[in-house]
């Protein structure tokens, strides 16, 4: 694997390690890590840093469209906190959508939002593993 990837693997495992700590995994410098790093969120192959949440549901929508209006519906979403992944699929569905949210009410809003431009399906967890 590249210094590259191992790079992001660490981030992706712990955000907060500082650079200095992934260097000695690395048997690099803190501040090589560091100028690696900003050329990976330069680049866009960062796009940024957050935290896991482990008290919201989380929702697996597939997206029928029946209108046209891909675009409108590509920026709606896309402005949306809880959308966490917003995708074009192939094979059934048009886009799948990872939504979080706190309450059945906050997910009954969004699924109003989403008829505006098809129908769709939903899945949830019954169990979380990993």
């Amino acid at each position: 694997m590249d210094i590259n990837r191992q790079i992001m693997a660490e981030l992706t495992k712990d955000a907060r390690q500082s650079f200095q700590e992934i260097g000695k995994k690395l048997h690099l410098s803190g501040q090589a890590v560091s100028a690696r790093v900003k050329k990976l969120e330069e680049e866009k192959q960062i796009i940024g840093y957050t935290i896991k949440r482990n008290d919201l549901e989380t929702a697996y929508i597939t997206v029928f469209m029946q209108s046209t209006a891909y675009t409108a519906f590509e920026e709606e979403l896309s402005r949306q906190e809880s959308v966490e992944q917003l995708a074009k699929i192939t094979g059934e569905g048009c886009y799948l959508i990872i939504y979080r949210y706190e309450s059945v009410n906050q997910l009954e809003d969004f699924l109003q939002t989403l008829l505006r431009y098809g129908r769709y399906r939903i899945n949830t967890a019954v169990r979380k593993i990993k």
